[in-house]
């Protein structure tokens, strides 16, 4: 992976700069503009059915003769396309906004249904300078270039738009299939991995160019995400005739709302299931604080903490450190290098075996895994290079039994195709966040090259 996570986005960054820049207010939405193009959509829709054609899609020196806007076209196709490849999805993409797919049948209904869901919240924060500074029409097209955007990375981890709210969407993460297999936690790990994408995105793409406005507050988004189990959330239809909304009801879609109001700008607050259902431990969350007389005190609970009955409710939110997810996934820090690993796992009884993507989704407790490692580097000469791996298990499941102490592995490579070629082998045993660290080393045991493969287990 030797792109970053600013090049899928570079329709956005020119959209937003393209508004700045204006002189003339147009009194129309700059999104819709893509409208008027659709004889490019169709040329191009082809050469983004896959990855590969992606990547050796040269839009500079296209034979196609089209306008800037139907190259930005063919990149929001591209935003989609492209961490759906990575993280091997292969379902059919839903762009519906409204009601989920899975409660349609509710509507004009006075039946209610049971259903667990992951709540995601989220909205832009900071940005009231804009206001300020340009025309309403100006600051609507840069909110909803910052909307659409986040509408595709949502969309491209298979979460579902239930509602934009001014500059704020709320989202669900869940289907039948995975309640039907009990694979919620695929669910979770989906919206985990959205979030810690759209603070990128926020980061790298649009933070930037609106920084240069002089606000005083970093211009950039709140998100707040928790899960309800089937029982504790109730979907249903709300309002009656013709104005009415099917939606869910919980304290933990509630909840939800209540993390991203607390949440800091760029940065993502979890709920206690949340917590839970994905296996964290105290390597990927911290507490927020706040100064009292003087004093250092960590919020724990999430406000207000309601007294029911005599009793606290304390229900605990957590703040994410996003940034050290980040480097876990593709264009992040450990994966920017020459370095290519592929893990298949096979399931013991039946002996079916599969190729997992990184950090994609859960896999079950007692596979049998096989890491293929191949080192390509030209600068490298030919000679003997080994594998220096090292197992790291985390989460409370792991460490409950004492296994969170990191098991270093020594492998020769082999050297055939004009790459190095090597395997670590090993077994899902922990519910959390895992990690496979791989050096290269060459025969004086100097690092040559590192890169990280992680993984889910349920």
């Amino acid at each position: 992976m030797n792109s970053n996570i600013k090049s899928i986005f570079s329709s956005a960054e020119r959209e937003i700069k393209n508004q700045i820049n204006r002189n003339v207010d147009t009194k129309k939405s700059f999104s819709y503009e893509k409208d008027k193009i659709l004889e490019s959509r169709i040329l191009f829709e082809s050469v983004l059915k896959t990855q590969d054609s992606i990547k050796d899609l040269s839009l500079e020196t296209s034979s196609v003769q089209v306008g800037d806007s139907a190259i930005d076209v063919m990149r929001d196709m591209d935003v989609r396309a492209t961490f759906r490849s990575l993280f091997g999805k292969t379902s059919a993409l839903i762009s519906d906004i409204g009601c989920h797919p899975d409660f349609l049948h509710l509507k004009d209904s006075e039946y209610l249904e049971n259903g667990y869901s992951i709540t995601m919240f989220m909205d832009i924060a900071g940005s009231t300078k804009l206001g300020r500074l340009y025309s309403p029409d100006i600051v609507f097209n840069i909110k909803n270039t910052i909307i659409k955007y986040a509408i595709k990375i949502i969309q491209a981890f298979d979460g579902h738009v239930h509602r934009i709210m001014g500059d704020a969407v709320m989202a669900f993460f869940r289907s039948k299939e995975k309640e039907q297999l009990k694979r919620q936690m695929d669910n979770a790990i989906d919206s985990l991995n959205c979030g810690v994408y759209l603070i990128e995105f926020m980061e790298n793409v649009i933070t930037p160019i609106l920084s240069e406005l002089g606000a005083e507050d970093p211009i950039g988004i709140r998100i707040g995400i928790d899960y309800g189990a089937h029982e504790d959330i109730v979907w249903g239809n709300y309002g009656a005739h013709n104005a009415f909304e099917v939606t869910a009801t919980s304290y933990y879609v509630d909840v939800a709302a209540k993390l991203q109001q607390v949440a800091k700008t760029n940065k993502i607050m979890i709920g206690e299931n949340f917590k839970k259902l994905i296996g964290f431990g105290d390597e990927y969350v911290s507490r927020l604080e706040k100064i009292s007389n003087g004093e250092t005190q960590k919020i724990c609970y999430v406000k207000p903490n309601y007294n029911i009955n005599g009793k606290k409710i304390n229900y605990n939110q957590y703040e994410l450190k996003n940034k050290i997810l980040f480097k876990y996934l593709p264009f992040g820090i450990y994966l920017n290098t020459s370095i290519e690993v592929r893990l298949f796992a096979k399931n013991k009884i039946d002996n079916t075996i599969f190729e997992y993507k990184n950090c994609s989704q859960a896999l079950d407790k007692h596979l049998e895994l096989s890491f293929k490692v191949k080192y390509t580097n030209k600068t490298v000469p030919a000679k003997k290079l080994h594998i220096k791996s090292r197992k790291q298990n985390t989460g409370p499941e792991s460490e409950s039994q004492n296994a969170n102490i990191p098991i270093t592995k020594i492998q020769q490579m082999d050297y055939y195709n004009y790459s190095y070629h090597g395997e670590i082998t090993e077994s899902t045993l922990y519910k959390g966040l895992h990690h496979m660290y791989i050096d290269i080393c060459d025969e004086d045991n100097r690092i040559i090259e590192s890169t990280c493969f992680s993984l889910y287990i349920r």
